[in-house]
């Protein structure tokens, strides 16, 4: 495995999480909450909507570093992999605090524990 496979696996989940949050934005800040107000829905599809684009922006840098240097994508690799354990962190944290229905599924833990170990792999654990 190549610091470049880490770096593109990680600019197509940003833009697959960033399309699913932006169109998904309304019934995201539905859900688990029936009866929720016009202002309430506004205010959480626009925290959804802004959430969106961090995860364009990291694509569009991290896009634009695909062509520089062993050296510098091996750098890159590693602060990718950091980034998915505070992540792992923030999924497993949100299974076991959002209100059912609000909550990721648990197999979501295992899903980013997987994707984590192998960021630090591929970081930590290979040469150039």
């Amino acid at each position: 495995m190549k610091p470049k496979t880490l770096l593109t696996v990680t600019i197509v989940l940003m833009v697959l999480h960033g399309l699913g949050l932006m169109f998904g934005a309304e019934d995201a800040a539905k859900m688990g909450i029936e009866d929720i107000s016009d202002d309430a829905l506004n205010m959480g599809k626009g925290a959804y909507e802004i959430a969106s684009f961090f995860n364009f922006f990291l694509a569009a840098v991290l896009i634009s570093a695909r062509n520089v240097g062993a050296e510098a994508l091996r750098a890159l690799s590693k602060g990718i992999a950091i980034g998915y354990v505070l992540l792992t962190a923030g999924v497993i944290y949100h299974i076991f605090t959002l209100i059912p229905g609000q909550a990721p599924p648990a197999v979501m833990g295992g899903v980013f524990g997987a994707i984590t170990l192998w960021a630090l792999y591929v970081a930590f654990g290979t040469k150039d």
